[in-house]
């Protein structure tokens, strides 16, 4: 990803239907993002969950929990490869031929949302790498279009692992093996919202272009890394600029000029080296209001954060990203 471009997560407050994925595809084109994601209108574990479920091995669902049992596979075709061709459709359709991201939800993540007698799958290590190499496969399938150009792994729970008892290099060895079979041309990402000091112990220690944390609603992760571990490491640090859920009883819809003062002080302190989204995905937005008014309110926060961004670069003369 080219310096100050900008990207989102994936979720949109939106139902499950294929017109409101299209929509979900066509407002990030519009409004200028330069590599829409790949649109997620379930919940994130779910979604891949049930597809191993019902066409992989290796899980069951018993009312509303995942029970693992047997060892995880993915299927042959996941369910994610017939979104990226509808996605990649729709963008052709617009007239854009626009580099797409995609997202996998983490193993430690995907496995601490299974039961596995009375505790969850993530207590076993051995089991959160059956989850990686499960979501390795799903992820390559994901990567084998062409306009797929960069991939995320998901990873909320990466915190709570390491407080959980997972050593630092068994986490990052875990979440490395979610990519070990994306083509080198495609560049890779790794999404951690919440606290992120300290976290640097794992991130920078993944197979991965981009470190991504949320910011604008977690001010203090700015501070989370130096500079020099950065450049050393060859990563870019990803911002998060806009809330994307509400930080009391009102959504606020930041204005270009406050995400162009916090850009500014990521710039200050990190260099150029730095690519834009959201904190985390946009349905966190549906905890405060219904789903239309929230998916408006995700369009507005996305178009003064891709108006910031540019606002931003015309300032230190970086070439268009058009």
């Amino acid at each position: 990803m080219r310096c100050l471009t900008t990207t989102t997560i994936g979720s949109f407050p939106l139902p499950s239907t294929i017109d409101n994925f299209k929509l979900s595809i066509e407002v990030q084109a519009k409004v200028g993002i330069d590599y829409p994601a790949l649109p997620q209108l379930k919940d994130f574990c779910e979604v891949f969950l049930q597809d191993i479920a019902e066409r992989g091995r290796g899980l069951q669902k018993r009312g509303n929990n995942f029970m693992l049992v047997g060892p995880v596979e993915a299927p042959k075709e996941p369910a994610i490869t017939q979104e990226v061709a509808l996605a990649i459709s729709k963008l052709r359709e617009l007239g854009r031929e626009l580099r797409l991201k995609v997202q996998v939800t983490g193993p430690l993540t995907l496995s601490s949302a299974v039961r596995f007698m009375d505790k969850t799958a993530m207590s076993y290590p051995d089991v959160a790498e059956s989850f990686a190499d499960a979501l390795a496969e799903i992820l390559a399938a994901a990567c084998s279009y062409d306009n797929v150009e960069v991939a995320f792994v998901d990873e909320p729970v990466l915190y709570h692992a390491l407080w959980y008892g997972y050593d630092e290099k068994t986490a990052a060895s875990i979440i490395n093996r979610t990519f070990k079979r994306v083509d080198g041309s495609v560049e890779r990402g790794i999404h951690v919202c919440g606290d992120a000091m300290g976290l640097h112990r794992v991130t920078l220690k993944l197979d991965v272009d981009v470190i991504h944390h949320e910011v604008m609603g977690f001010p203090r992760n700015l501070e989370a890394y130096d500079q020099s571990q950065l450049l050393e490491s060859g990563k870019m640090l990803g911002i998060g600029a806009v809330t994307t859920r509400p930080i009391d009883v009102n959504i606020r819809i930041e204005g270009e000029s406050e995400i162009e003062e916090l850009l500014n002080r990521a710039l200050e302190r990190y260099g150029i080296s730095i690519v834009v989204a959201p904190d985390c995905g946009f349905r966190g937005l549906l905890e405060q209001c219904g789903s239309e008014s929230a998916f408006e309110v995700a369009l507005k926060k996305m178009d003064a954060m891709v108006r910031a961004v540019r606002g931003v670069r015309a300032k230190l003369r970086l070439e268009s990203n058009d």
